[in-house]
């Protein structure tokens, strides 16, 4: 670089481009180019606080019309960013792939490690713990107020189910309704108090969700997926049809401020034994968890709660024909 009556030359080693301009680094000193509105430029080497040369400096563009001045100012070394190109697209998405692959490949060697060590050391006290749960569970329900609270906010979340018992009284009278309204209440209550007293060995949340409409097959979906031995639904009300498979946590089930709790929701899957049953005793090679609810399609509110707490699980979508959305929007 030249300026009047003096030389200066600069050997750039490397060279970095910050949000402040262009950066010539050398061993022994650095230098960000940027553009003044003056005609002098400002040089002083790195250490040398307080001290700079001003030399005068008029660029000419190629028909002569003056251009914009370029100061030379030293700065820190850790002033200056090391900006790297943006890697092209294909380049990003490998680069995505390999670190999505370096978790999965971490987590199976985590689970291999749960399945094959510690699991068949503590078998006896983690299937202890489970049973001593559901024998507590039970006891509570028997205390009425629990399956009365549960019973409550799970009306709140399925208004539909009153109306379920309402129709069955009319078809079988009062009684047929307070007997079977007593089970479901007192079964549900159970389910839920053994799931939360076992929550510790309930580490999952879902790999994916089925969603839809009613009339839509999910039921039969459910069902189908159950079959496969690497693959489970919720922790649901046993030989129930519908809450054998949808969670309904993301609609309020266990109040309205639990809808955003990741440790609730771990409370609707199976525990730790049920995955170590697949893939250790049947040998499945990876097991996997799905929720079933088809009135998740049809709230507006849970995408963005399920988002919350499972960013990367799958969704499967059932949706029927327009005259079976007539025939249930009719009923």
């Amino acid at each position: 670089m030249q300026g009047t009556g003096s030389m200066q030359q600069y050997s750039a080693g490397k060279v970095q481009i910050g949000p402040s301009g262009l950066s010539l680094v050398s061993e022994d000193q650095q230098l960000q180019l940027s553009l003044e509105p003056v005609s002098t430029v400002r040089h002083s080497i790195a250490g040398s606080s307080g001290s700079a040369h001003h030399y005068s400096l008029s660029p000419k563009s190629s028909v002569g019309t003056p251009t914009a001045t370029v100061s030379v100012v030293p700065v820190p070394v850790t002033a200056v960013p090391d900006i790297e190109a943006p890697a092209p697209a294909g380049q990003q998405q490998q680069q995505t792939h390999l670190t999505a692959d370096n978790f999965s490949t971490k987590r199976t060697t985590s689970w291999k490690i749960i399945n094959y060590c510690i699991i068949p050391l503590a078998l006896p006290l983690l299937v202890g713990w489970w049973l001593l749960a559901l024998l507590l569970a039970a006891a509570a329900t028997f205390s009425i107020w629990p399956s009365l609270l549960l019973a409550r906010r799970l009306y709140w979340a399925c208004p539909f189910i009153p109306y379920i018992f309402a129709k069955l009284q009319g078809e079988r009278g009062w009684l047929s309704r307070w007997l079977l309204q007593l089970q479901f209440e007192g079964a549900h209550c159970m389910t839920v108090l053994g799931r939360l007293l076992s929550l510790p060995l309930r580490p999952h949340l879902p790999d994916f969700y089925v969603l839809g409409f009613p009339k839509c097959g999910t039921t039969s979906l459910a069902s189908y997926l159950r079959a496969h031995p690497g693959v489970s639904g919720i922790s649901g009300m046993p030989g129930h049809e519908a809450f054998s498979k949808e969670s309904h946590f993301f609609g309020g089930m266990l109040g309205r401020a639990t809808t955003t709790s990741a440790a609730l929701y771990r409370s609707f899957f199976p525990t730790i034994l049920t995955r170590w049953w697949a893939e250790v005793v049947r040998g499945v090679p990876r097991w996997l968890c799905f929720d079933a609810c088809p009135t998740y399609a049809c709230l507006p509110y849970v995408a963005a709660r399920a988002k919350a707490i499972t960013p990367n699980a799958k969704l499967v979508v059932m949706v029927g024909s327009f005259k079976g959305v007539q025939f249930v929007t009719a009923l």
